[in-house]
């Protein structure tokens, strides 16, 4: 999944009287909100936690898209991003900047 477009968030005033809101005339979670937020935040949500090996490496298989770093060291947060994009199989760099 890249994107999803809903065209009207709540039921209230629904477009051509079809109510297809995520939430109910009074700002209610309908069962559709559940099930994404379960998808979005679950489902499709890629974590990874572990120790760097001697060469500073970490196995990682997550879905495609753009993934936070956070690395502790004596004490010290380091932190970078990285892209994971399609095609990619070489090993990923990431510069970390203290936090």
């Amino acid at each position: 999944v890249e994107a999803i477009i809903w065209w009207t968030i709540t039921d209230v005033e629904p477009w051509r009287g079809m109510p297809a809101g995520l939430l109910d005339e009074q700002g209610q979670p309908k069962p559709v909100y559940h099930v994404l937020d379960e998808l979005i935040n679950e489902e499709w949500h890629s974590e990874k936690t572990g120790m760097l090996s001697e060469d500073g490496m970490l196995e990682f298989r997550g879905f495609y898209g753009t993934y936070a770093v956070q690395v502790e060291f004596e004490g010290v947060w380091f932190e970078g991003t990285f892209a994971h994009e399609k095609g990619t199989k070489d090993v990923q760099r990431v510069e970390l900047r203290v936090r």
